[in-house]
């Protein structure tokens, strides 16, 4: 990996030393690039002479200038630098005219940008350096937030956590070790995206994605997404499912939540419930690209129309973030290799997702999807009681629609 570290002020060459020291130190591929925002020697050079830290290999030497000025020039030189070095992420930090040419020039070169004190404000957009720290933390790939409640705002903003990507792969070999508890696969998959993770429903890639993310996160996007809470659908005595939580389990059973909670809860298992109408309100969010529907049975009464249904944009998750979780639903029913493969006979352009719920008694099936998938009419949510597998509630699925197709009801 190569790195650029571009800075140009006295608080930058400060902050941004531990890092140049230990890249130096660890012989990693890096280089500084030097804007010359600051330019004195009492601002410049005597820091990089105390802090012992080597020359940066360029020096633009912008000087002073008005903030068009100083970060056009800027760009101009970053953006020529880049092309020649090739590097394969920077690293800026701060609010400086620096940053934000140099994020916007890396940004604009499809080079990954990493964005140190992020998501910090002032909530003062008089202040150049409030936009210059805002668009700097839209346009970056990596974002070390220096708190929780930085961290927060950045979620707030819109910007999610990038804790997983359509390139972040974990191994299967069908079973996860936690301690001295051993939790498996129902095969081995090896290496596994997220597409491969949900076409075969593998268990070890959601393991590790819900030991990376935590229960904390897992359970704030499922409340967030309508899990744990009534859809608000117009029929009486709607049950709301349960989330569980660390706090809840204490009050409960006076017991830790413990890794294997996690585990379990990344695969919608252990103490989580969720009702059937949840779940296609869950999958509709996919369907409408970002969009929570409330679900409603009736329209209107005579020429009385019912109010409008509640409609809301999820911001905090992604287009993109989306767009990748559906390729994994689509292959999910079209790969020969996908849990619901058999619905591609249907010729409807399905995607969806399996699912078999461990009870006490037995085993649930579920089969949850939408239809086509390019533009989704439809959506589809199928359980079945005690079948013994997802594979049950696919055939019940592909009956249902097949005769529906019969009857050209589609």
């Amino acid at each position: 990996m190569k790195i650029s570290i571009i800075l140009g002020t006295r608080p930058e060459i400060i902050k941004m030393s531990p890092i140049i020291r230990e890249c130096k130190n660890s012989k990693i591929n890096c280089f500084v690039l030097h804007t010359g925002q600051h330019y004195s020697y009492n601002l410049d050079n005597l820091f990089f002479e105390e802090l012992e830290l080597p020359k940066p290999k360029y020096n633009l030497d912008i000087g002073s200038g008005t903030h068009a000025e100083q970060t056009g020039k800027m760009m101009i030189g970053i953006e020529k630098i880049l092309k020649k070095e090739r590097p394969d992420i920077i690293l800026v930090e701060g609010d400086t005219n620096t940053v934000l040419a140099g994020a916007l020039a890396a940004y604009k070169l499809y080079i990954k940008v990493g964005h140190i004190e992020a998501g910090l404000r002032s909530y003062d957009r008089r202040m150049p350096e409030e936009i210059n720290r805002i668009l700097t933390d839209h346009c970056s790939d990596i974002l070390f937030a220096p708190t929780e409640k930085a961290k927060q705002i950045l979620i707030n903003e819109g910007i999610e956590e990038k804790k997983i990507s359509k390139d972040t792969k974990f191994l299967c070999t069908g079973k996860f070790k936690v301690g001295n508890s051993e939790y498996k696969c129902s095969k081995v998959h090896g290496l596994q995206n997220i597409v491969g993770g949900l076409l075969h429903s593998c268990n070890i890639f959601f393991y590790n994605l819900g030991m990376r993310l935590g229960a904390k996160k897992i359970l704030y996007y499922a409340h967030l997404l309508g899990l744990g809470r009534r859809t608000g659908i117009d029929l009486p005595y709607e049950k709301k499912g349960f989330l569980p939580s660390e706090k809840w389990k204490k009050k409960t059973f006076n017991r830790s939540w413990y890794p294997g909670d996690t585990l379990n809860l990344s695969i919608g298992q252990g103490y989580l419930l969720s009702t059937p109408i949840q779940v296609a309100k869950l999958m509709n969010f996919f369907a409408t690209r970002g969009y929570l529907i409330q679900p409603y049975i009736v329209e209107k009464i005579d020429k009385i129309r019912i109010p409008f249904k509640k409609k809301e944009k999820i911001e905090s998750i992604s287009r993109r973030s989306i767009e990748i979780i559906n390729k994994g639903l689509r292959e999910v029913v079209k790969n020969k290799d996908g849990t619901a493969h058999i619905l591609e006979k249907l010729n409807l352009d399905i995607a969806g997702k399996t699912g078999t719920a461990q009870a006490r008694a037995g085993f649930h099936g579920w089969f949850a999807g939408f239809f086509p998938y390019q533009n989704p009419k439809y959506i589809i949510v199928v359980f079945t009681e005690y079948s013994g597998s997802s594979f049950e509630a696919c055939k019940v699925a592909y009956k249902f629609l097949n005769k529906l197709k019969e009857n050209n009801l589609l």
